[in-house]
């Protein structure tokens, strides 16, 4: 063979095909023959080479399917110029000078009948021809007898009589196969099956099936690939898919996406789910907006603008009027989607938020409803109290000796009643955010006002301040005076008689430590750590069991401390510990 022999190398891989296009030219030997090699890295290169000029024979990667998704080696096949396949990514030497004849071979050939035997060796799916009438097997390549996993004469034989127990022959009668692939090679037959080897293992094969004619016979060629890893991950794929969409249906959590250049919409199932749409429906940019309150929607459009502009991602609530007229709450978020520095798409998700909605517009009634209680009782309950101490006390010069232990009991009674409600209003804010905010409060005035008014609550109580409280500003709000008055309260109440108070404060880096000491009974170690708890209170108490769990709430959003210790040689000391405010 003389002359020039123009071939043309196509695979997706770069390195793959710079290496056939420098080594073919030295592996396609023959004397007076000036190999000419082009490379084509996509399915409409090829189609322009075999268009615009000369091609001898095409080499091509079986890795490249056309737009159709079908295989390029079979589709050149029916273009008159002899195809040559390969499929390693890293050929060798040897392999390179193989391939080199085989392309030889191939070109020297006439075009209009094909030498599958030149061809057989050089390819990398199975290769089997059989006849057109009776489907039984004629010959096979090597790679066929290693995909079915037996030997050539074995295969020839146990197909020969039972050919449908083959992967590359459907379970349909042979006139039907017939049908299907035409004559000729007019057209062809493809599928994916499962087959299940002589030695127990299941592989999956995608199959094609072409009529032709070889040396003047029919002639059915069958080309199987090993399709298991890509049947995997398919299923693998769709379990994916399974979950996510089980995932969105539990969670109400729905996706779109937005593509930028074909201005094309898409929505997840449960998007259309959470909108009351049809799963068939196919959303557009101004029917979305139908869904929202005509006041959102300039707010939606300058979300997206920006996001597609800007790159901003964004996230808001939005209420939607669904298809079928429900009113829903939802959660909406996008962001961009960038490809080679520029915003190309944008995605999100969305979210029923509904349920949740209605649980905060509950929790907004209840806290209603504890305002107005707190009201009632910072209100009505406490000045009736106060209403009827003040007259018991005016009763004291009024009694004689025998009502005396009666009217201290009512005034005792009574002034315990108050307490409980200004605990209870205490409580109530703190409980519905009424401590969130902190400013600077002075320490050593707070503590002043509140050892005056518990002196002249408890007469009989002695309150001491060992050494000097520090002028100082801690980072607090108004509410620290209950916790300094609770503190007082709970060490008068917890001594029998005799009740002896002593406070002191002293500074530590940023902190200032406050001991509030009794000379009480004291709480059991077993104790000391639950009794901030809420309703916790010592059998012999006359509290509530709110106090130091108010106490405890107090200090904690202040940023501070609260512990126990003992004191000697009786009673306990209270110590908290509270940040200083900044200058």
């Amino acid at each position: 063979m003389s002359g020039r022999l123009n071939i043309v190398v196509a695979d997706t891989v770069t390195t793959v095909r710079d290496q056939l296009a420098i080594s073919l030219p030295d592996a396609i030997g023959s004397s007076g023959l000036d190999v000419h090699v082009s490379t084509a890295g996509d399915v409409e290169s090829v189609w322009e080479h075999l268009e615009t000029s000369r091609v001898d024979c095409t080499v091509v990667s079986t890795r490249m399917v056309d737009e159709s998704g079908e295989r390029l080696v079979s589709t050149l096949r029916t273009e008159g110029v002899p195809v040559v396949s390969f499929m390693r990514t890293d050929p060798s030497p040897d392999e390179i000078e193989h391939l080199g004849e085989v392309i030889y071979d191939a070109a020297r050939n006439t075009v209009g009948s094909v030498d599958y035997r030149m061809l057989f060796d050089a390819v990398d799916v199975g290769l089997a021809v059989r006849d057109y009438e009776t489907l039984s097997l004629i010959d096979v390549n090597e790679r066929y007898v290693e995909l079915l996993g037996v030997d050539e004469e074995t295969l020839c034989s146990r197909f020969e009589t039972t050919p449908r127990a083959a992967p590359d022959v459907p379970e349909i009668s042979s006139a039907s196969i017939r049908r299907m692939v035409g004559v000729e090679g007019s057209d062809k037959h493809e599928f994916t099956c499962s087959y299940e080897r002589p030695d127990g293992e299941v592989r999956w094969f995608h199959v094609s099936l072409t009529a032709t004619t070889i040396s003047g016979e029919k002639r059915l060629i069958s080309t199987v690939e090993d399709a298991t890893d890509e049947h995997a991950r398919k299923r693998d794929l769709e379990r994916n898919r399974e979950l996510l969409e089980r995932t969105q249906c539990i969670s109400k959590v729905g996706g779109w996406a937005f593509d930028l250049e074909t201005e094309t919409l898409e929505w997840t199932k449960q998007t259309k789910r959470i909108h009351e749409v049809p799963l068939d429906y196919e959303p557009t940019t101004d029917d979305v907006l139908e869904f929202y309150a005509p006041e959102d929607r300039e707010t939606i459009h300058a979300l997206v603008e920006r996001c597609q502009n800007e790159g901003v991602l964004w996230e808001e609530e939005f209420l939607i009027t669904t298809a079928t007229g429900s009113e829903r709450w939802v959660r909406a978020c996008g962001e961009p989607v960038i490809t080679g520095g520029e915003i190309v798409a944008l995605r999100g998700t969305i979210q029923d938020i509904t349920a949740r909605r209605s649980r905060e517009k509950e929790l907004q009634q209840a806290n209603e409803e504890l305002e107005a209680l707190n009201r009632i009782i910072r209100h009505d309950i406490r000045n009736d109290m106060a209403v009827i101490v003040g007259w018991a006390e005016y009763l004291e010069d009024h009694v004689d000796e025998d009502g005396r232990s009666v009217l201290a009991r009512i005034l005792s009674t009574g002034r315990h009643t108050i307490e409980i409600t200004q605990v209870a209003r205490d409580l109530i804010e703190t409980m519905s955010g009424g401590v969130t905010e902190t400013h600077p409060v002075s320490l050593q005035e707070t503590l002043d006002r509140e050892l005056t008014v518990r002196r002249e609550a408890f007469p009989t109580a002695e309150f001491r301040v060992d050494g000097d409280v520090p002028d100082v500003m801690v980072r607090a709000n108004p509410l620290l005076t209950s916790v300094f008055g609770n503190l007082f309260n709970n060490a008068v109440q917890h001594t029998k008689s005799d009740p002896v108070v002593t406070v002191s404060a002293t500074l530590d880096n940023h902190v200032v430590r406050v001991s509030v000491a009794d000379n009480g009974p004291g709480i059991p170690n077993r104790r000391k750590d639950v009794v901030f708890g809420k309703g916790e209170h010592g059998l012999n108490s006359t509290g509530t069991g709110l106090g130091l769990y108010l106490v405890n709430m107090l200090v904690e959003s202040f940023g501070g401390d609260i512990h126990i210790e003992d004191n000697d040689p009786t009673g306990t000391v209270v110590v908290i510990e509270l940040p200083l405010a900044s200058p």
